[in-house]
């Protein structure tokens, strides 16, 4: 019982650091615009509406970009979304929908941080440093008030159970791990290119533990990681199907991406001041965004290296020098310039995404050893490390673009705030960067939401029906575009005689169709075979899993 109120105690602190981390949305009542903030609130906004239709995996939202729609549930998975938008739909508006999501975000990810120091330490006040240091560090908090990027947000709540998971494979005898299967789970729905750098660097840590691993710890491994891409293949399926179909304007970015001007100058190393900017080290100080991990991760690792030989773990080792090497890539010294393998990255200090977890123990566990006579020591550490968060946070309650609380989407998408396409061809406030949008898509801003024959020429008009579907007339037989966006998966079907026509993609990435006979059609996007049967595997892959678990669970307690 007493230890059950000492973990309740600290899940308490936990809650009121993230507490304190949220204070400039705790402390306004409206949403500070950033990089992606618009993107976000629109993928709850739209995955609300779909919801009211019935849609809990939806593929497409037809009514972003103006109508023309956009796929973005195929390549940003929104199941961390859906609570918030049932609250949505329930009456909770957007700007609180969005700041709950990043609480709970951060609350867990305090949680999961917990969690991996525990496998090191029993001590509360030093698990509890390493959730003050995870969640107040820079890049964290630019992740959160800068850059708006919730997918990061997310990943950094599956990192750390990663981390934790391959300690248990590699260093426990442990039968299983449920730790990597859900840390590898969330970190696939939140981010791809989280997913993409925690599984290279899963990989680097089998290969530093394969001349001491027997091979039953490698087919955990592996096993574990076939049972999270089952329960993640309703996303992760669809979406190579389409990345297969055709480019997208993601090639365009990911050949033409230069790695050398987002790497990081030495002395943004040490910038420690919250500046609401923009990535490059073009930039000057006051200009360019802190991406560091911040003073401490960066200095107290090195308190690791003062502990006895016999007192070292080979796991907290590699997590310290991996760490390191994350935390120093990124630097400008390095030949970003030729590493276009990488381009995909987009940004080389993304690996402090990486840095910032694989850093927390080493920095603890060294302190923890310096300090075993000052009790206290670790206590003033986590109280240092707040005030140094309201140091940073406090910029963050004093921004003047903004969402004011009660704004609907239909205002932001009008124009009220900002004009909704700022500088693109698309309706950026919906689409962010517009990454998957078809390569050779038109100036949405500018065309005509009519069909049109091939070479352009106006035929007639159709119009969207409540649940997403496009109806149009069409008096002869021809080649048509309409005015949607093209994704593998749109059919066309004639309402009078059921008659089924597959789409192509026009030359200007549009949903084209051969019309074969005069009548009314309706447009509408169908899962493809792909689609349909990936999420039955994700969904049978789960209830097996329960089931197994279930019957595991009684039968150990018969025994």
């Amino acid at each position: 019982m007493r230890k059950y109120r000492k973990l309740l105690i600290d899940i308490t602190i936990v809650l009121a650091l993230t507490v304190l981390l949220m204070f400039p949305y705790l402390t306004k009542s409206f949403l500070a615009i950033e990089h992606d903030t618009f993107f976000h609130v629109s993928r709850i906004e739209q995955y609300a509406r779909a919801l009211q239709h019935g849609q809990i995996l939806p593929a497409i939202y037809p009514y972003e970009n103006g109508g023309f729609g956009y796929g973005s549930p195929l390549f940003y998975s929104d199941i961390f979304l859906l609570l918030p938008a049932i609250l949505h739909n329930l009456g909770l508006v957007l700007v609180d929908s969005y700041k709950l999501t990043v609480f709970l975000a951060s609350f867990f990810s305090g949680i999961t941080m917990y969690m991996l120091a525990s496998k090191f330490t029993s001590k509360s006040s030093i698990r509890l440093l390493a959730v003050a240091a995870y969640l107040f560090s820079n890049y964290h908090i630019t992740d959160i008030y800068v850059r708006g990027a919730l997918g990061e947000v997310f990943a950094l709540v599956g990192i750390p159970l990663i981390l934790s998971g391959l300690y248990e494979i590699f260093e426990t005898n442990q039968k299983y791990s449920f730790s990597y299967l859900i840390g590898l789970v969330i970190t696939v729905l939140s981010h791809n290119l989280s997913f993409l750098l925690c599984f290279t660097l899963v990989i680097i840590i089998c290969i530093i533990y394969l001349p001491k691993c027997s091979f039953d710890r490698y087919k955990l491994l592996v096993s574990e990681s076939m049972l999270a891409c089952l329960l993640t293949a309703f996303y992760t399926f669809p979406m190579i199907e389409q990345l297969k179909s055709q480019q997208f304007y993601l090639n365009y970015y990911a050949s033409s991406s230069a790695l050398e001007n987002h790497a990081m100058a030495f002395w943004q190393f040490f910038a420690n001041q919250t500046v609401f900017g923009l990535s490059g080290n073009q930039y000057k100080a006051s200009n360019a965004m802190v991406v560091n991990i911040g003073l401490f991760l960066s200095i107290a690792p090195i308190s690791y290296l003062f502990l006895a030989k016999k007192e070292k773990q080979p796991f907290i080792t590699s997590m310290l020098v991996l760490g390191w090497i994350c935390m120093l890539l990124p630097a400008q010294i390095f030949p970003w310039k030729y590493m276009s393998f990488v381009r995909v990255l987009q940004f080389p200090w993304r690996l402090n995404m990486l840095a910032l977890p694989l850093l927390c123990v080493p920095a603890v566990i060294g302190i923890e050893n310096l300090t075993h006579k000052l009790k206290y020591v670790p206590i003033c550490l986590i109280l240092l490390l707040s005030l140094e968060g309201i140091y940073h946070l406090y910029p963050a309650t004093k921004r003047t673009f903004i969402m004011p609380h009660n704004t609907t989407w239909q205002e932001v998408t009008s124009g009220k705030l900002i004009d909704p396409y700022y500088s693109a061809q698309y309706m950026r406030v919906e689409l962010a960067g517009g990454d998957y949008l078809p390569y050779h898509s038109p100036d949405f801003r500018s065309y005509t939401k009519t069909i049109q024959t091939t070479s352009g020429e106006t035929i007639t008009t159709g119009e969207w029906i409540d649940d997403g579907r496009y109806r149009f007339t069409i008096t002869n037989p021809q080649t048509i575009v309409l005015p949607i966006t093209y994704y593998k998966g749109y059919i066309i079907h004639n309402i009078d005689t059921a008659e089924v026509l597959e789409t192509t993609l026009s030359k200007n990435g549009l949903v084209s169709v051969t019309i074969p006979s005069a009548g009314t059609y309706v447009c509408e996007y169908q899962s493809t075979n792909i689609r349909i049967v990936s999420i039955w595997i994700s969904i049978l892959t789960c209830m097996i899993s329960i089931g197994y678990i279930i019957y595991h669970g009684r039968k150990k307690d018969i025994l």
